[in-house]
């Protein structure tokens, strides 16, 4: 188990610390926009992940399988985007029972995602 302190931006604490040094509005907007990309909760969330992956490689725990339970908030694109099995590690989210999902396409061609598309109720029932 693992505890970090994550902090996203917000507009209202950069506003803040920028107006202490004088710069206008148009300055920190296009810095604001940036630092929502980079500095949000998936995004430490992962760095969090293989940082704990890391020490337990180091402890003599490679071998094992590092299983991750996480929230809806964190069921993405930018969580899941990761090779996590390469790492050694799965990654249970916990998803809204309406969000539709679908696998990735078959065969050599442009489309990326397959035309059969599934919801969560759907797989349990299905499973």
């Amino acid at each position: 188990m693992a505890f970090g302190i994550l902090c996203g931006v917000g507009k209202r604490t950069l506003t803040r610390s920028i107006s202490f040094q004088g710069n206008t509005q148009k300055d920190w907007s296009g810095d604001y926009k940036l630092l929502k990309k980079t500095h949000n909760l998936s995004v430490q969330f992962v760095n969090l992940t293989k940082e704990l992956r890391e020490r337990l490689n180091i402890t003599g725990h490679a071998d094992q399988r590092l299983l991750e339970v996480v929230d809806g908030s964190f069921c993405n694109r930018t969580v899941f985007g990761e090779d996590w099995n390469a790492q050694n590690v799965s990654i249970v989210a916990r998803c809204r029972k309406d969000i539709v999902l679908c696998r990735r396409a078959r065969g050599k061609g442009r489309r990326f995602y397959s035309l059969t598309k599934f919801t969560p109720c759907f797989r349990e029932v299905e499973i």
